[in-house]
């Protein structure tokens, strides 16, 4: 997999740009992040045990990156560490660019890996 280009608001997968949050699956697949909007109209919508739960369907990685926006600013919910924690799958929550190359350093070692990364603040 080729990850390449990030920058606030996009990032290029394989060739294929993206300009929303997106959730890279176990088995490599990329799907755009499945979020409610955030209420009051600002802010950031934060990773749900709910949206967790979906993302962990099939079978499981054992490792989930978060890429939690340029700034760090993607709140993470404490049921989804208990989840992740649950299920014997690490989770890492680092600024997306590091997440990215977190990611890509697993996969490289041939770990199997999931992601969500946020791609703005």
């Amino acid at each position: 997999m080729e990850i390449v280009n990030y920058g606030f608001g996009h990032v290029t997968i394989d060739g294929k740009d993206y300009d929303k949050d997106l959730v890279i699956r176990s088995d490599g697949s990329v799907v755009r992040r499945k979020k409610k909007l955030s209420r009051g109209g600002a802010g950031h919508t934060p990773l749900s045990n709910r949206e967790m739960k979906e993302y962990l369907g099939g079978e499981a990685p054992s490792k989930f990156i978060v890429g939690t926006g340029k700034y760090g600013a993607l709140p993470v919910k404490d049921g989804v560490r208990r989840i992740t924690e649950k299920r014997g799958i690490e989770l890492i929550c680092e600024k997306t660019e590091m997440a990215i190359d977190t990611y890509l350093d697993l996969l490289s070692r041939g770990e199997r890996v999931a992601a969500l990364f946020h791609l703005t603040c």
